[in-house]
This record gives structure tokens, sequence and C-alpha cells, in this order.
């Protein structure tokens, strides 16, 4: 956390985005994004500088503040929510695509 670096992309795609996250995978960074209407995908760059992101995975309904979980046997799943009333969501997400020279 001592190394990290503030980056303005060239380019910015996600107008009106919902609580977005960034994960780090393997040479690429993930960005998930959301919005109100429940709808998202997930892009990656190895560039976030240059911001050319591309799509992963299709696109995702019904989470609004989804999160990604990378298991140790390289499967990924988008999980949502967690409430005194409704339990976390959680939905297979291939991911497999986004490194480097795939």
């Amino acid at each position: 956390m001592n190394t990290w670096q503030f980056v303005t992309p060239e380019k910015w795609y996600f107008e009106g985005e919902n609580a977005p996250a960034a994960f780090n995978y393997k040479d690429s960074v993930l960005y998930v994004t959301g919005n109100p209407s429940e709808a998202g995908s997930i892009l990656h760059t190895a560039d976030p500088k240059k911001g050319d992101w591309k799509p992963v995975a299709s696109v995702l309904h019904g989470f609004t503040d989804r999160a990604l979980f990378i298991d140790d046997d390289g499967r990924s799943y988008m999980y949502n929510g967690s409430s005194n009333r409704l339990p976390m969501e959680l939905v297979r997400a291939d991911i497999g695509s986004c490194s480097r020279g795939k």
C-alpha cells in the first residue's frame, strides 16, 4: 500500500457507475462495473493508464454492489449482498481470458 500511484486514464467509458470495484489479477486490472439498474460487467486491461478496457464476462444482472472472488483453484465468482433478511448471492464469472497475450 505504500507504493500506490493514482492513475488518470486517457479514456474513460464508465458514466453513471454505481459501486465499482477494481482487482489486480495476473498481469491485468479487472474493473467490475455496476449501475442502479443492476446491470454490469467485468472489464480488464493490462494498461490502466491507457484505458483500453476489454470485456471478459457477459453483462451481469441483479447485482447492485458486486464484488469479485477468485478462488485458489482459479474459478471466479461475483457476489452481492448481505443483510439481516436476504442471503448473499453468488454467480460464476469466467475471467480466464483476461491476461495479456490471450
